[in-house]
């Protein structure tokens, strides 16, 4: 079905929240909760929404469902940000928008002040798709070249579980993590079916008792949700000492419409 025009921005609320069902391995992660600066980026944050719901149909340009649903986190740099929203190939190569192809940038007010900041992919300059990434920490080397147009508010335990998953050469997470729901909060919930079950696995995650000496890449997502690691904050002063990828590699990092490394 072709894409239906985008709505009014305009009739957003400031506040709007949209939603994010994770699952790591075979395993509901659990839900979380973006606040989106509609009204600072209603544009961008329109997208976001729309990609959340998937009122929008089939893109333009690549003719596939305008939905995060299914996508997966292709990268995860340890400590700066996860990177996800390519609906087309799901490796940082595609997506598009739901205008069409690539928007203009918007408004880069908002700062990449702390974690959980939502935050637009790009190529340079006015070329924002569907990619996004979330942030780790304080990124301010990202001010003025990435649109940040949302926040985390609920579930950054989520997000930091997602972190912790080992990952292979390309930053590409060995165990998949995947949103396998989303939405708008306060709309009909996508799937009655999928929110059950995700109460009914995290409560049996509770009761798990996974040792954290030795957690091997299959396990890894078992082990992380069951509390073992996946509250922790980034410990940012145990990397003091250790050189991390300097400014330029964490912006090639979140380029291209994700600019991901070349796959052999």
């Amino acid at each position: 079905a072709a894409s239906s025009s985008p709505k009014n921005t305009g009739q957003m609320g400031p506040k709007s929240r949209v939603y994010l069902d994770i699952a790591i391995g075979n395993r509901t992660g659990g839900r979380v909760i973006i606040e989106l600066f509609s009204d600072v980026t209603p544009r961008t944050a329109e997208n976001f929404r729309g990609l959340c719901t998937g009122e929008y149909g089939s893109g333009k340009t690549t003719k596939k469902k305008l939905s995060y649903e299914g996508c997966d986190i292709f990268r995860s740099v340890k400590g700066f940000m996860l990177q996800t929203g390519d609906f087309q190939f799901n490796n940082g190569d595609g997506g598009e928008s739901i205008y069409g192809g690539k928007f203009n940038d918007e408004d880069f007010s908002r700062r990449h002040t702390q974690a959980g900041i939502v935050s637009m992919a790009n190529n340079g300059r006015n070329s924002n798709g569907s990619q996004f990434f979330i942030t780790l920490k304080r990124s301010q080397q990202l001010d003025n070249k990435h649109i940040a147009f949302g926040q985390v508010v609920e579930g950054m335990d989520v997000i930091r579980a997602c972190a912790q998953v080992p990952t292979d050469r390309d930053e590409r997470p060995r165990v998949q993590c995947k949103i396998v729901g989303c939405g708008e909060v306060g709309k009909a919930v996508h799937s009655h079916s999928l929110a059950t079950q995700m109460s009914e696995q995290i409560e049996e995650m509770q009761e798990e008792m996974v040792p954290k000496e030795k957690v091997n890449a299959a396990a890894a997502g078992r082990a992380i949700l069951a509390g073992k690691q996946g509250g922790a904050a980034v410990d940012e002063e145990s990397t003091k000492g250790r050189r991390s990828n300097d400014k330029e590699d964490e912006e090639q990092a979140i380029g291209g419409t994700g600019v991901a490394p070349a796959r052999n």
